[in-house]
């Protein structure tokens, strides 16, 4: 089973020396100013500031001289309140906590300065494992994320971060998927295991229910055939985002082979949402799903790794007798 829950994410949860976000301010209907700097902690202000600095106009109300400041930390913009292309790095020791503020000034504040309250663009995922079989090892070498969109345009004019993503067609590509290999092949336990490290993947917030068919099942979108796409590779032609994990199952006493390396995938159709952390909790004994040869079919689900029928034969009716 893969269960996920969901909590406030807070990777970047207080700003450092140095640290730059990308301002553009709007004055009405006109801007004000455009794709400014301003440093963190620079010149002996405790806060952000611009070099050279920008001054608050005269007039500020409710009305045609309303201000507006729109600011990206990790990004910059490429129209006020607008980024028109984002994608995040495919490691996750790369990625960055995309954050995004507006702000509207109907009077000039105190002193000049006012607060920026910054909110996460993106949603962070991290993967867990567990086994709860002791009569089996499971190992796991490597996990991934696939079939999910991996490039979008933000919009945050509303105050909220609203994505408009590219989302993967055909069969899933390396573009679509992030990934993280566990070097040395990790043995899962009764206990939860991070796979991804203290770093969690950083991913566009997106819908995953993108031509998912049937209830909790995956389907191929074309024909996979043996010689032409390597399930070794875990190159299925999938129709619905996934969680995959790369398994070896043994016997626990013996070490012997049960099932042999190789991809084991569970589909998620979860809601993600900016600013949310979803922490997804495999039970490996489980065993997943499994790339088969198949038809074009895209009602042919796959089958099931271990689903507790162990594969035997008898010899009953017995060896067909010569014939003098």
């Amino acid at each position: 089973p893969l269960n996920n829950g969901m909590t406030r994410a807070a990777e970047k949860s207080s700003f450092e020396a140095t640290n730059t976000i990308n301002v553009w301010c709007t004055k009405g209907a006109s801007s004000y100013f455009d794709n400014v700097t301003f440093t963190y902690a620079a010149a002996g202000y405790s806060g952000f500031s611009s070099n050279p600095p920008y001054y608050w106009p005269t007039t500020i109300d409710d009305g045609e001289n309303k201000v507006t400041f729109y600011a990206t930390y990790a990004e910059t913009q490429t129209a006020a309140g607008q980024i028109s292309s984002f994608t995040p790095a495919t490691a996750a020791a790369s990625q960055v906590d995309l954050l995004c503020s507006k702000l509207e000034c109907t009077t000039k504040p105190a002193a000049g300065e006012a607060t920026l309250a910054f909110k996460h663009a993106l949603s962070e995922i991290i993967v867990k494992a567990k086994n709860s079989n002791s009569s089996l090892k499971i190992t796991v070498s490597k996990v991934k994320v696939g079939y999910v969109a991996h490039t979008g345009a933000l919009n945050f004019t509303t105050g909220l971060p609203v994505w408009t993503n590219t989302n993967p067609t055909g069969p899933a590509v390396a573009a679509d998927v992030y990934s993280q290999d566990l070097t040395s092949g990790l043995v899962l336990t009764s206990s939860e295991a991070n796979l991804t490290g203290t770093q969690a993947w950083m991913i566009l917030p997106q819908n995953l229910t993108l031509n998912q068919s049937g209830e909790g099942k995956m389907v191929y979108t074309k024909a996979y055939k043996t010689g032409t796409t390597g399930t070794a590779a875990g190159n299925a032609n999938l129709n619905c985002a996934y969680i995959a994990l790369e398994l070896l199952f043994q016997d626990a006493s013996t070490d012997a082979t049960v099932v042999a390396k190789q991809w084991c995938y569970w589909p998620i159709t979860t809601n993600w949402l900016a600013g949310k952390k979803y922490t997804y909790i495999i039970d490996a004994a489980q065993g997943g799903y499994q790339p088969m040869n198949v038809d074009a079919s895209e009602s042919t689900v796959l089958d099931e790794i271990l689903n507790g029928q162990e594969i035997k034969f008898n010899t009953s009716p017995s060896i067909e007798a010569w014939v003098a």
